[in-house]
Parts: structure tokens; C-alpha cells; sequence
């Protein structure tokens, strides 16, 4: 790898290290909080598959690092570890797994639209989410409304264009304010991630499971990029 040549030029990146720094350096422009994302691929990624040649990287190889990214123990406050043994606890292991890979697999769809790498993209076009995940909050304090709760709320709205920014805030968790200013651009649909940018935090990603992925996949047909993706007939809310 020459550390001279064009990052952009076709072809130039081998290995999965390489494809990881280019989309870090893209990040580094583009994106906030590009400090957790370096620490997910050091932690998560660079470990197991970084001397991977992009090109010999198969759905079974991914797939097995998946799994194996779910089944590790979670890393708790203190540095302490957690085994996880309950439906909840497995079920937000697998979460925390889909959204490593779904970064992951930003980073190689980026080097491969940008046709960075000599091969084809099907081997990780073929590995899934894990499906029906959660991510479990503070024990015995319910962070979400339950399933049967939220079809209730969502029944009883008749306003097509409040329905949209309600479903969209059950789904994401954002607010009120943070979701009025999503644009079409915000929205990663291929790997499953939503970039806040408006907060009264701190910009932040947050990543989309099926439902929301279909939701939104519908809200930005035929928008541009700098559209809004949630209107009041058309207007800001």
C-alpha cells in the first residue's frame, strides 16, 4: 500500500485495515464523534479481520465474526464484564452487534462505490441484521413503551404527517426537535444508520432496525438529499 497514492484512486485498497483508515479519514470531515467510531474498529474489527484482503472476505467469514462479536461478554462500567444469560441481555448483545457491522459495513460500501476495491460487494451485501434485537436500558426502569402501548398511541392518531414524526420517534428515540430537522442525507439506509446533526446535546448516530429502515425507506422516495424527511403537509414542523 502506497501511503503517497490517491485514497480515491481506483482499486487501491487490499486489505480491510485499509479500507477502515479511508473511511476514518472521510469520517474525519464528514461526520462527529469520529473517536468513537476509531475505538469500535479497534476494538470490534481491526482485531479479527484488519489483515483480511477485501477481496477473499466471505458471507460465512463475516457471518462467524458476527456471531462471535455477539457472544462476547459486555464490557461494563468499572471495566467489569457481563456474560449475557437472560433473553434481554442476549438480545442487546446481538443489538450491539448490528451496529458494529452496520458501521462496518459503511465503511466497506464507501470504498466499494467509490470502487476503492477490486471486487465485488456481494459477499457482505449478503450478511444480515440480527433481527428482533433491543438494546436493554437501566434494570427494573422501563425506558420505552411497551409493544401493545405504542400500537395503541399510534392507532389512535389520525394526522398522516404526525403518525409519520411519532412512529419515527418510537422507532429512533429522537426528539421532537432532532427529528423536524432530519434531511434525506442524514439517512444511511444501506447500512442501517441515521446521523443527527440538530441536537441539544451532542450530534450522534443512531442506528435503524428493520421497521425504522422501512419507515424511512418510504418517507425519502423522490426526495433530494437537502429535503426534509418528516413535514407538516409539506411544510417544517
Amino acid at each position: 500500500f502506497d501511503p503517497t497514492a490517491d485514497p480515491d484512486g481506483p482499486g487501491t485498497l487490499t486489505t480491510v485495515d485499509q479500507v477502515l483508515d479511508s473511511y476514518l479519514e472521510w469520517a474525519a470531515d464528514n461526520l462527529k464523534r469520529v473517536a468513537d467510531i476509531v475505538g469500535l474498529f479497534d476494538l470490534h474489527v481491526r482485531p479479527s479481520l484488519g489483515d483480511v484482503e477485501v477481496a477473499k472476505l466471505t458471507t460465512l467469514q463475516i457471518e462467524r465474526w458476527k456471531s462471535a462479536l455477539a457472544n462476547k461478554p459486555a464490557v461494563l462500567r468499572g471495566g467489569h464484564t457481563r456474560v449475557a444469560t437472560t433473553p434481554d441481555q442476549i438480545q442487546s448483545r446481538k443489538a450491539s452487534a448490528n451496529v458494529v457491522w452496520a458501521r462496518f459495513q459503511a465503511a466497506l460500501n464507501r470504498a466499494w462505490s467509490n470502487g476503492q476495491v477490486a471486487c465485488s460487494d456481494e459477499a457482505w451485501r449478503r450478511v444480515k441484521k440480527f433481527k428482533g434485537t433491543h438494546r436493554k436500558g437501566h434494570p427494573n426502569r422501563q425506558t420505552f413503551l411497551k409493544p401493545d402501548e405504542a400500537k395503541r398511541f399510534l392507532a389512535s392518531i389520525k394526522h398522516r404527517d404526525f403518525f409519520h414524526l411519532a412512529k419515527a420517534a418510537l422507532l429512533t428515540g429522537g426528539r421532537y426537535s432532532e427529528l423536524a430537522t432530519l434531511t434525506v442525507k442524514d439517512v444511511d439506509l444501506g447500512s442501517g444508520l441515521l446521523t443527527i446533526t440538530q441536537s441539544k446535546t451532542k450530534p450522534r448516530e443512531v442506528y435503524l432496525g428493520d421497521q425504522a429502515v422501512g419507515l424511512f425507506k418510504d418517507l425519502i422516495a423522490d426526495l433530494a438529499d437537502d429535503d426534509l424527511v418528516l413535514t407538516n403537509h409539506g411544510n417544517r414542523w
